[in-house]
């Protein structure tokens, strides 16, 4: 028997040692708690790097395997649970993936991370980081289906409530303070929901239906969301918080359902929530009910009537704004209330000995705004200043206060014989009281908790007691003398403002005391100064002070000060006053201290706050004045005058003459005169800014004061005008213009100065001198080039005319495609010319937009303008005498004259080479009109600019506005445009030649060649297939009968039309064969399915691209023709032998027009773009030609056509770039063109110029006599 027990404990031990070496960690989730134990391995688990590194991510510090590390809980190693609160926690969340099997997560603290680093953490039961730095967006919990507890209160995380939508197992949910939005509707599955919080989230919507399924749900706080709808019951809730939301509906519907008996909490403040409180009187546990700003009514006492004694469970009831009445008397049936609010409602009553000693826990108190009378009535006063209020000690006390023993401090009486004993707030602002105020405080003087009594606007008057100090106080029918009161001990606010009290005889020591607004006041002597030194707050404002000469000897004493500034000024009655330099006394210093505290305002005399205006005539400028001083001389002054300023001149205003002249002497000489930023003029002042004059000090003339920086006179008189970009070639010392810079407005440069393309003179030493040697050598070199180029023409011509010859007996000798590329250049050169100097022309639209200018737009102009360093060089293209005069500097060697001559020679010098063009003609036939039709090419542009400049008035300043009379010349500054001059002659017989005869000289060579060439329009060619040949057979129409016949030119057109076919429909090589009446096309070196290939190509363009290509060969065949007719015409018309290289440029000569067109339109450009909608006007003239060449193509050669058309555009849109001050778009524009013709130069051949050789080699061998020949029909390229 005796092993048996030994036995049996060795077994115990056995199992305790097994169990011991298993682990388990049990997660037990109760209503609303949860709690996690953890039992250890004997053996401990081995330390892992990654599970230490995404701990110490949260600022946790240990040693070992994490699993023995505070807060960690662990199953068989791995960490199922973190749970710690710790204001020192901080760190990132993002760490904690790695635990993967994690069931709780609960973290009190700093910690931070995107909530999405937990969206694999699948097993996860419960995640709580309320008040934590967490942020992302709640959908990444949607793949953590196994969340029962989520706690996300006041983080950062934000999203939709859809991401809960099905979790059934959710019991509880707190978003609140998030940014959290959704209906409640995606929460309706949650059916075991017990704890829902969602608060303050604004993006909350939905109606309490939403959350008729969660019958386990046992708190529902909504406040501040926007939830709506009616008021309805929901599961067995013990709390619920709906304020400032929409709900709305009837009380009864909270009595309707029998679960809400348990309810404790119902915070409806701020709904539409309506109905009469007897809806909520059977609910017995109700401890707290806001009601406030509701519709709700009823008699506040009903929620205890009917109960037995203490089962009224209510410590809270707010009733703010609501319709709700009772009475006071009511008040002992909440025994447990420890708050009241029944502010605004219409609740009645008075003090009584009703309420002694119930309330036992009241502490809060309001009835302001209500209909309490609160004061007793004289029989309750007298009970309550005996035994019933003031019942203060038992009888044993008393006999010993008789026996001159003190009572120790903090002696309470008994609470069941005080008034109200816990009350420490009462606020009855703006109830009608009515009555004297001791009739409020002496019945509460034995309360001892009363800390806040707040009764403004209640119609209070009489004399304040001191409450330290009750005069003959009966207790327990006992006469005290002078007694203590309890509330004096207690009390920390008494406001007793807006109210009629007259006479204060004590304040409770350490107490804010408001006495403001209560009219006229007398405080007992010492009181104040006893006040202060026990810090009481005295607030006086509104309030006057009757017995102001303790105050007064408070201040002479220097216990209280004055501040150094003024604290308030009454400009209708003219005081001012400091105020009190005191944190402790609040007081309005007019109505308090008037007499040491106020004086009268500058233009006021008089003592304290009785002051009266200064009479006309007199002025006082010093504070606190008893008299006026009158004003010196003559001078009136207004009532009230403040300054010797203020006395009135007949012109100007009053001055100090010897404080402006810096005389050193203490009188003053006032005098009359404009004053400073003003001047005299025309017998009154005027504003200098506003007429841009530099006036400075006293009694200027306006006529004396020099322009300001910027303006300038163009004549005797106070007018200004503005100076042109930029400003800072006019100031107002020496004669009105900066160094280098004279004539009106400044415009032009001073000898030893040049102008630059920015606007700006510069000295000539910054660019170098030409001497009259120098310049003359200059001229012999550009003489000499001249020469050369001349020479160089004449061996060209003569050497292309050989070419041409050969080139007429060998119809072998075909031109390579480097010889077509350099024909392209030849051609669409003069292009990029005329762009060139087209720019330059367009480049004045900088700043057009600003006609009235800031300083800082005129700065970005100038800005603008030194962003185009190569614009001057760009203009020397213009092949015009001022580019010349600007590129020799010539303005430093000859001055004023240099340009003046400049000026003249520009449109002149196209129109003398033009003349000696003529003279050339009489000489060589037809090589006069050729080098003309050159030099229009080379110098129009520049010319009609030159043209334009001569003609060209300075009629508006640099912001905008008309000079008038006072226009002046561009081009010769010092001549005005009104008076007459030899200029106007010049310039208009210029521009008549510019715009009038060389265009009409052009409209002749139009009407000269559209006779001549009539004859190729009168014949037709017409295109057949048959046997996998083209047939081409032409039509002429003849002259009509007695009509002089011209020759037939049958086969000439003929091959022409050939030919022309053959480079549009055919590629490689073309057998032409004379047959049946026409020309038959046969593309050799093919087999025969390619030639069914070739064969099917053709008739489907003959048959679909019948329009575009029948049009370009009938443009080709014409062209051909006008060609022959051309050379036929050389000997016989010098006219069109010496235009015959313009003629050549366009498919049909008729289109020489388009020449007339481009002159009229650089003539155009030249003339808008000075003009102020120049902008508009250049944009519609460049877009128009480019769209013009665009869609005619006049030009032989297809990429001519695109160069010109770009080129136009181009200045469009460089147009745009000056007008909007855009460099890069400006520049880019003058780019592309360039671009283009290197694009071009790989493919500078085209169908016109295949035909155009074509012809030319096979032109000799007419007539062919049914001659069969062989060409190749392949553009050349590089």
């Amino acid at each position: 028997m005796s092993q048996r027990p030994a036995m049996a404990a060795v077994a115990l031990l056995l199992l305790c040692s097994a169990a011991a070496e298993r682990a388990s960690l049990e997660l037990r989730h109760g209503d609303g708690q949860h709690s996690a134990s953890l039992e250890l391995d004997a053996d401990p688990c081995p330390a892992d790097p990654k599970a230490v590194r995404a701990l110490q991510a949260l600022g946790l510090r240990g040693s070992g395997s994490v699993c023995q590390w505070k807060g960690v809980n662990c199953r068989d190693c791995q960490v199922l649970g973190v749970k710690i609160s710790s204001p020192k926690l901080k760190g990132s969340i993002e760490e904690l993936k790695y635990f993967s099997g994690l069931k709780v997560l609960n973290l009190k603290g700093q910690v931070n991370g995107d909530v999405g680093a937990l969206q694999n953490l699948t097993e996860l039961t419960e995640l709580s980081l309320e008040g934590s730095q967490v942020y992302g967006d709640v959908a990444h919990l949607r793949s953590l289906r196994q969340l029962r507890y989520v706690k996300l209160t006041d983080s950062r995380v934000y999203g939709n409530l859809q991401v809960f939508q099905g979790m059934e197992g959710l019991r509880e949910l707190l978003l609140g303070l998030t940014r959290v939005r959704g209906h409640l509707q995606a929460l309706a599955g949650c059916r075991n929901m017990t704890l829902l919080v969602l608060r303050r989230l604004q993006g909350v919507t939905g109606t309490m239906k939403s959350c008729e399924n969660m019958t386990q749900l046992k708190i529902l706080f909504l406040s501040g969301t926007q939830v709506e709808g009616e008021l309805q019951a929901v599961g067995e809730l013990r709390r619920l918080f709906l304020s400032e939301t929409k709900v709305h509906g009837n009380l009864s519907a909270l009595r309707a359902t029998r679960g809400f008996s348990a309810l404790e909490t119902l915070d409806l403040a701020g709904t539409g929530v309506f109905g009469d409180l007897v809806a909520l009187k059977n609910h017995f546990n109700l401890v707290r009910a806001y009601l406030s700003d509701t519709l709700v009514s009823g008699d506040f006492a009903v929620l205890h009537k009917g109960k037995q004694k203490n089962v009224c469970r209510l410590q809270e009831l707010t009733l703010k704004g609501t319709n709700v009445f009772g009475d006071l008397k009511d008040l002992p049936g909440y025994a447990q209330l420890v708050r009241l609010d029944l502010q605004g409602t219409s609740v009645t009553g008075r003090l009584s000995s009703a309420l002694k000693g119930c309330c036992q826990k009241l502490g809060q108190l309001v009835l302001s705004d209500s209909r309490v009378t609160l004061l007793p009535t004289p029989e309750e006063l007298a009970v309550l200043r005996q035994a019933s209020n003031l019942e203060l000690f038992s009888r044993r006390a008393a006999a010993g206060c008789r026996a001159g023993y003190r009572l120790p401090e903090g002696y309470s009486t008994d609470r069941s014989a005080t008034l109200l004993p816990a009350l420490v707030t009462l606020e009855v602002s703006r109830s009608p009281l009515l009555g004297p105020v001791e009739h409020l405080l002496l019945p509460l003087a034995g309360s001892p908790n009363v800390a806040r009594l707040v009764a403004s606007g209640c119609g209070l008057f009489g004399t304040l007691p001191n409450l330290q100090a009750l005069d003959s106080v009966t207790v327990d029918d006992r006469m005290y003398a002078r007694w203590v009161s309890f509330i004096s001990k207690s009390l920390q606010l008494l406001d007793l403002s807006e109210n009629q009290i007259t006479r204060v005889e004590g304040v409770p020591a350490h107490t804010l005391v408001s006495l403001a607004s209560n009219g006229a006041l007398s405080i007992h002597p010492g009181l104040l100064a006893k006040a202060l030194e026990e810090r009481v707050e005295v607030k006086l404002q509104g309030t006057a002070l009757l017995n102001q000469s303790e105050v007064l000897q408070m201040v002479g004493r220097g216990e209280l000060n004055m501040t150094e500034d003024f604290r308030m000024t009454d400009i209708n009655r003219g005081f001012t006053c400091h105020g009190l330099d005191s944190v402790l006394l609040q007081v309005s210093p007019e109505l308090f201290l008037p007499q040491a505290l106020c004086g009268c305002s500058p233009g006021w005399y008089g003592s304290g706050k009785d002051c009266r205006r200064c009479p006309a005539g007199t002025y006082n400028k010093h504070f606190n004045r008893s008299f006026c001083k009158p004003c010196p001389g003559e001078q009136k002054s207004p009532v009230g005058a403040a300054s010797v300023r203020m006395c009135l001149c007949s012109i100007g205003e009053i001055y100090d003459q010897n404080a402006w002249n810096g005389t050193n002497t203490s009188k003053r000489d006032y005098a009359c005169g404009c004053p400073d930023a003003q001047a005299l003029h025309a017998g009154a002042c005027v504003g200098c800014p506003e007429l841009h004059l530099d006036c400075i000090g006293f009694g200027g003339l306006a006529v004396n004061a020099p322009a300001t920086a910027g303006w300038a006179r163009l004549a005797a008189g106070v007018q200004t005008f503005r100076c042109l970009a930029p400003e800072e070639r006019c100031v107002p010392e020496n004669d009105g213009c900066a160094a280098g810079y004279g004539g009106p407005l400044c415009v032009t440069c001073a000898d030893g100065y040049r102008s630059t393309q920015r606007g700006l003179c510069k000295p000539c030493a910054d660019f170098g001198r030409w001497t009259a040697p120098s310049a003359t050598s200059a001229s012999v070199v550009v003489g000499i080039l001249a020469a050369a180029a001349v020479a160089s023409f004449v061996v060209w011509r003569r050497r292309r005319a050989t070419l041409d010859g050969s080139a007429a007996s060998s119809a072998e000798a075909a031109p390579s495609a480097r010889d077509a590329a350099l024909a392209l250049l030849v051609v669409e050169g003069p292009l990029l010319l005329q762009l060139c100097q087209l720019w330059v022309v367009v480049a004045a639209l900088a700043g057009s937009r600003h006609l009235q200018e800031t300083k800082e737009e005129e700065a970005a102009d100038r800005s603008f303008a030194a962003a185009f360093p190569e614009q001057p060089y760009m203009k020397w293209l213009q092949l015009s005498a001022i580019g010349l005069q600007d590129a020799l500097s010539l303005e430093c060697t000859y001055g004023a004259s240099a340009r003046s001559a400049a000026a003249v020679a520009a449109p002149l010098i196209p129109l003398a080479l033009l003349a000696l063009c003529g003279a050339v003609e009489l000489f060589a036939r037809s090589s006069g009109i050729s080098l003309a039709l050159k030099a229009l090419t080379l110098f129009f542009i520049g010319g009609a600019s030159g043209c334009a400049r001569l003609l060209s008035c300075q009629d508006t300043d640099g912001g905008g506005e008309p000079l008038g009379g006072h226009a002046f010349r561009t081009a010769f500054p010092h001549l005005k445009c009104s008076d007459p001059s030899w200029v106007d002659g010049l310039g208009w017989l210029c521009a008549i030649a510019y715009g009038g005869l060389i265009p009409i000289c052009l409209l002749a060579l139009m009407m000269k060649q559209h006779v001549a060439l009539q004859s190729s329009r009168k014949v037709t060619a017409f295109v057949s297939e048959y046997d996998d040949k083209l047939l081409v057979r032409v039509h002429e129409f003849r002259a009509a009968v007695g009509t002089e016949k011209e020759p037939s030119r049958v086969e000439e057109n003929l091959l022409a039309a050939a030919i022309a076919h053959a480079t549009v429909l055919l590629r490689g090589k073309v057998r032409m064969q004379p047959e049946d009446g026409g020309m038959s096309l046969e593309l050799l070196g093919v087999s025969k399915g390619e030639v069914l290939s070739a064969s099917s190509q053709l008739k489907d363009m003959l048959e679909i691209k019948t329009s575009a290509d029948a049009q370009r060969c009938s443009a080709i065949t014409r062209m051909l023709m006008e060609r022959s007719l051309l050379d036929g015409a050389r000997e016989s018309d010098r006219m069109l032998a010496g235009a015959r290289n313009l003629l050549s440029k366009y498919v049909w000569c008729q289109d020489v027009w388009v020449e007339i067109v481009l002159r009229l339109a650089a003539v155009a450009l030249v003339s808008v773009v000075s003009r102020e909608d120049g902008l508009a006007f250049s944009v519609g003239i460049c877009v128009g030609v480019g769209a013009m060449v665009g869609a005619l193509q006049p030009y032989v050669q297809r990429q001519v056509n695109d160069l010109q058309c770009c080129c136009f555009l181009c200045l469009g849109v460089a147009s745009l770039g000056f007008g909007f001050e855009l460099i890069w778009l400006a520049r880019a524009a003058l780019l592309l063109p360039f671009l283009l013709l290197c694009s071009q130069i790989w493919h500078p051949d085209c169908p016109e110029e295949v035909a155009l050789r074509l012809f030319k080699a096979l032109q000799p061998k007419l007539p062919l006599q049914g001659q069969a020949l062989e060409v190749a029909v392949e553009p050349l390229t590089l």
